[in-house]
């Protein structure tokens, strides 16, 4: 939907193999990532924290080998990207430990360096570092 309010920003691929491959990847966020880390909101006990967090390992992992050496998920900025760097903000503030994957951490801070990033993060008045 936010795609198609600005199509010529190319938010999302609208043709071919790249739009399955897109959509494939905003249902991983969706389904493994923003679902994964939704116990942490509840204030869990120790128990499902630890296994949340490893589970959310295991999971960030799996989107570092798909993001592999590209600067974004599915080629260009995307949509993908914007939601995922959302998540991410989430588990570093669960302080999910997510220091063995090097690409994430690259790509965190290079999808935050973006100028409409730090314009959202400002106009929302969260941390823009």
């Amino acid at each position: 939907y936010l795609a198609s309010l600005a199509p010529t920003k190319n938010l999302l691929p609208t043709e071919g193999f790249a739009k399955w491959r897109a959509l494939e990847t905003l249902n991983f966020i969706a389904t493994e990532l923003h679902k994964g880390t939704s116990p942490l909101f509840r204030k869990p006990n120790d128990e499902v924290r630890d296994a949340t967090h490893k589970n959310l390992i295991d999971r960030w992992g799996l989107f570092e080998g798909k993001l592999g050496d590209k600067p974004y998920v599915v080629g260009d900025f995307s949509i993908a990207d914007a939601y995922a760097f959302t998540v991410l903000r989430w588990a570093k503030g669960f302080k999910v430990d997510l220091s063995g994957l090097p690409k994430l951490e690259a790509y965190f801070q290079r999808v935050q360096a973006r100028p409409a990033v730090q314009q959202a993060l400002t106009e929302e008045g969260l941390p823009t570092s």
